[in-house]
């Protein structure tokens, strides 16, 4: 049986306050773009998992909300009798997701968000073979999922017992399991430590018996366990500002054949842009300095620029896109404490803007508008602000 896995869209992610939707929407593309030339090649999916993460958060906006209607109203237009899989995660509102389950099960649209779920595995069987599966969902559980269970890996020895007492029933069928968790000894870059959350490691020992499982949690592609059937696909786009991370990203294209291990193929995906922290000097990248070869790579990319200037260029922002249209932070670098800064004509320079701000405060709202490139075409509501800031100042001295 022919099957593929994905997870951890986190529909809805934001990087730098900017929306990575258009992002999204074009790797969702090339999901059923991989799913329409299987099927040209007469190697069609009997089924899509995709164990957890759909949206970014548990209240998503709407837009996002658009974008899985929508892919899934494609995929089900294009390939009727393919079937779709998916479970809650963490970052996935339950509920949001229950809500026409019933109606999407008809389309061929599996939606797993509680435990109910567990005991009822959905039976497909592969058109080309007549061999079965019974497909096995487990949202993420939290703590008391189940009474009186609380640590992560009691409640998933608890859902993988309830699901191995479930298959002897179906013991004809393969058996594939989706779930989302942080499986033990998984590896995880400091990046992506917010994403992960709190859970707590679980022992991928439990799932070893199955004969396949698909894992949603961990954004990097990795196998699992000794026996080679336990896999997270990763994330489909990078989301992260760290150059460490230089993993590419796929979707896995699984064969199941009775006796056999499952055959696993990575299939790349293309990010429409590539995420990428630059640290060097304004001048090289802008003015008549600048140099092309440290530009041209990256003309295409999410930049996030770590000025290493003593002094904060003019406009920064505004002069950089012009160079990358899809610059998305400037900052200057953070020094060592004393480092550079310990000179006679530098403490001197200090202590005359403390004295300015404090005999005219106003000069330092002035500054900020001057350093931020800040243009307020609404010159009464700048005055507004300007005396709400001198108000907090006062108060403050007082």
């Amino acid at each position: 049986m022919h099957f593929l896995q994905t997870s951890d869209w986190h529909l809805g992610r934001l990087l730098f306050n900017t929306s990575l939707l258009d992002d999204q929407k074009e790797i969702l593309n090339q999901i059923i773009f991989q799913i329409a030339a299987a099927s040209q090649e007469g190697n069609e999916y009997d089924a899509l998992l995709i164990p957890g993460d759909i949206y970014d958060r548990a209240n998503p906006p709407k837009e996002a909300m658009t974008v899985l209607s929508d892919f899934l109203t494609e995929l089900s237009n294009k390939f009727p009798k393919l079937n779709v899989f998916i479970l809650s995660g963490n970052h996935d509102d339950a509920k949001l997701l229950y809500f026409a389950k019933d109606f999407f099960r008809k389309a061929n649209i599996h939606i797993c968000t509680d435990l109910s779920d567990i005991e009822n595995p959905v039976i497909i069987e592969s058109s080309k073979t007549n061999e079965k599966a019974a497909i096995y969902q487990i949202p993420y559980l939290e703590a008391y999922s189940f009474a009186d269970l609380r640590r992560q890996q009691e409640l998933y020895e608890k859902a993988t017992e309830i699901i191995k007492e479930n298959h002897k029933n179906n013991e004809d069928c393969f058996s594939i399991v989706c779930a989302h968790l942080f499986a033990i000894k998984s590896i995880v870059n400091d990046a992506e430590r917010s994403s992960v959350g709190p859970a707590e490691e679980v022992d991928t020992t439990l799932f070893e018996d199955f004969d396949y499982t698909a894992l949603g949690h961990i954004h990097s592609y990795q196998p699992c366990g000794k026996k080679n059937n336990i896999f997270y696909s990763g994330s489909p786009l990078k989301f992260n500002p760290d150059n460490k991370d230089k993993e590419n990203k796929f979707l896995l294209d699984i064969t199941l054949t009775k006796n056999q291990k499952p055959e696993v193929k990575k299939i790349p995906l293309i990010a429409p842009h590539k995420i990428t922290t630059i640290t060097g000097s304004f001048a090289d990248y802008f003015g008549k300095n600048s140099k092309d070869s440290l530009i041209e790579p990256y003309k295409n990319d999410y930049i996030i620029f770590i000025c290493t200037d003593d002094v904060l260029p003019d406009s920064p922002m505004q002069n950089l896109k012009t160079v990358f249209p899809f610059i998305k932070s400037f900052r200057m670098e953070e020094r060592a404490k004393g480092q550079n800064n310990n000179s006679a004509e530098e403490r001197i320079a200090r202590q005359n803007i403390i004295e300015e701000f404090e005999s005219k405060p106003e000069n330092l709202f002035n500054k900020f508008l001057e350093d931020i490139n800040a243009k307020i075409q609404d010159k009464e509501l700048e005055t507004k602000e300007k005396e709400l800031f001198l108000q907090y100042i006062k108060k403050e001295q007082e």
